[in-house]
């Protein structure tokens, strides 16, 4: 019997001792689990700080680019400002509010009507007066540039008062030579507003030519059965007569129109 019980008690202690390591192996492993949770916090919050990181760097890097991008373009910009010709400057800094005005054509026709468009060109754009004979070249073309090229070697007068008076005594030399004459030969053979656009045409160059003048040159140019009526008018100017003329001629028009119905009838 007491053999029984000291193996009883032997066993029990056993028992204690097992359930003491594992209550020891238990709150180990509440250890390590705790221990774990910490550890995974860590890495978490690590994360964090990688990610805040790289987007704070892509930031930065995108700024510098940015800067970088906006100091090499202003640099660009700068060494193609140095680049240009004053001319060429002076266009680019202009700051235009209507509609494009570009450098016309030239290949030898009305030289007057496209010297008034370059002259024209010319203040709007404010080109210096010693570039525009090197300007006008790229307006050029055909027989015109020919020529341009001809006088460029020929004359040691790049003015461009020089080139002017050269171009009207090359393409149109009457206005050299007799500025009256071809207004002179002005005769109407359609209608009165063609006959008034070539007119103007002509007369344009002649800024100093009398209006009293000017107004019995077109009358005297007009067809019989206008200029006739006409005179019976009384004009203050050449404009007002210009449009009498029109008005006449649209009447005469009516009443032919009218003439023809009732013969018809």
């Amino acid at each position: 019997m007491v053999l029984t019980r000291s193996r009883m008690e032997q066993r029990v202690e056993n028992l204690e001792n097992t359930l003491a390591e594992v209550r020891t192996a238990v709150n180990e492993l509440l250890g390590l689990r705790e221990t774990v949770a910490e550890l995974k916090n860590i890495m978490l919050q690590g994360d964090r700080h990688k990610r805040r990181g790289r987007s704070t760097t892509n930031r930065r890097r995108h700024t510098s680019a940015s800067v970088s991008s906006s100091s090499s373009e202003g640099k660009s910009h700068e060494s193609h400002s140095v680049s240009r010709s004053p001319y060429q400057k002076r266009i680019s800094d202009r700051v235009y509010t209507g509609r494009k005005v570009d450098l016309p054509l030239f290949s030898g026709d009305d030289a007057y009507g496209w010297l008034i468009r370059v002259e024209r060109y010319f203040k709007l754009n404010h080109v210096a007066e010693e570039d525009k004979v090197e300007i006008i070249l790229i307006a050029m073309a055909g027989k015109a540039l020919n020529w341009y090229q001809w006088w460029d070697e020929q004359t040691d007068d790049h003015s461009w008062v020089n080139f002017k008076d050269a171009l009207f005594r090359h393409f149109q030399p009457a206005l050299v030579q007799n500025p009256f004459g071809p207004m002179l030969s002005i005769r109407q053979t359609g209608s009165v507003m063609e006959y008034r656009d070539h007119f103007e045409m002509v007369v344009a160059p002649l800024k100093l030519a009398d209006q009293g003048m000017l107004k019995g040159v077109f009358l005297n140019g007009l067809k019989k059965e206008i200029s006739t009526e006409l005179k019976l008018h009384q004009t203050s100017g050449l404009t007002e007569l210009m449009d009498k003329a029109l008005l006449l001629e649209q009447k005469n028009k009516v009443w032919i129109g009218k003439k023809i119905k009732k013969k018809t009838t």
